[in-house]
């Protein structure tokens, strides 16, 4: 019992040395940007610092897709976990700040791949990089689950206390005022993304898109169907009339590159 005591004691002693001394902090750095970065998007952290017992803490964290910020994570904290590296594979726990909710998440680096799951609360819609990009006057507090493994993996998230400005599209102002919920799921497949369903809901419309994003590239469907087929701005009926698939539905289509 003492000498498997003592081996496990010399065992956590040499990979405690390791951390300190023989993981340099840049090629630590290099792992958990690697890990974050998925397909196209890309990870750049600032003010990244090692410390003791396997912590290491970051300014910020920039997640960008074609050279452009996504998100901001600030005050990234995260651990090493301990068992993990007796299995020759690490394990990361992470906490941070994200459009000024909390973030928490875990970065896993195997022999076989790596795995990310993160969760998010209480962002601000209005920091996101893509409604930020694309000038919409859009807010709302955002709650989103993520999880992806070697590059494939899913999005969750919804919207609450929601307050959206019109959407222009093809010259028409699609009115969104009265949206109070919204709700998505997308699906990670390298640098697509397959959106199977994102839902706008409010008590005088009801809109979903789906479809494709490859790249900044969309090819995706809107559908939108206002309550009793009456729009609060006639001109705008009279535009989307060829659009018009049944009684209040409307299908158009969006094919068009994205401003990330």
């Amino acid at each position: 019992m003492k000498k498997a005591l003592a081996a496990c004691l010399i065992v956590a002693a040499l990979i405690w040395g390791a951390w300190l001394v023989a993981l340099p902090q840049e090629v630590l750095l290099a792992r958990v940007e690697d890990a974050l970065a998925q397909g196209q998007v890309r990870a750049d952290i600032t003010g990244f610092r090692k410390g003791l017992f396997y912590n290491f803490h970051a300014d910020a964290v920039d997640i960008s897709a074609s050279g452009v910020r996504v998100l901001r994570v600030q005050d990234l904290r995260g651990r090493l976990l301990f068992l993990p590296l007796l299995r020759l594979t690490a394990a990361l726990d992470l906490r941070g700040r994200a459009g000024g909710g909390p973030l928490s998440g875990r970065v896993e680096l195997g022999r076989s791949g790596y795995g990310v799951r993160m969760d998010a609360a209480g962002a601000r819609l209005e920091e996101l990089g893509l409604v930020q990009s694309n000038r919409l006057p859009w807010k709302g507090e955002v709650r989103a689950d993520l999880a992806v493994t070697n590059g494939r993996g899913s999005v969750t998230f919804s919207v609450r206390k929601t307050r959206l400005g019109p959407l222009s599209l093809y010259g028409m102002s699609i009115p969104l005022e009265s949206v109070r919920d919204i709700r998505g799921a997308v699906r990670i497949r390298g640098a697509t993304l397959v959106v199977e369903s994102i839902s706008l809901e409010g008590p005088d419309i009801y809109a979903r898109v789906s479809g494709n994003i490859r790249g900044s590239r969309a090819d995706l469907t809107l559908e939108v169907m206002p309550v009793g087929d009456r729009f609060s701005d006639p001109l705008l009926g009279q535009l989307l009339a060829r659009y018009k698939v049944a009684p209040g539905h409307y299908v158009i289509p969006v094919k068009q590159s994205l401003r990330f």
